[in-house]
């Protein structure tokens, strides 16, 4: 049986006393964003904070992106 490489993740919350480690194991973006998400649930993060962050972030990446231009198509260049 083949044997799939995974990342190992380790997040660590300290607040005074009191520490939470937090370990998983994963190959893929959104099983590592379904952790984390339970990470920062399970330190006391409320659930919309945490997506309207993530949606925050996502906007000012995808504006912050230049147009893509493609190249032109010898058909674009039929006229009828």
């Amino acid at each position: 049986m083949p044997s799939e490489k995974h990342s190992s993740f380790t997040l660590l919350h300290e607040d005074g006393d009191t520490r939470i480690l937090y370990e998983f194991k994963s190959i893929v973006a959104d099983d590592v964003l379904r952790n984390m998400v339970d990470f920062l649930k399970g330190v006391g993060y409320m659930e919309s904070s945490i997506f309207e962050t993530m949606q925050e972030i996502s906007d000012e990446y995808f504006s912050s992106l230049e147009p893509m231009t493609l190249p032109i198509q010898q058909d674009d260049l039929k006229v009828d």
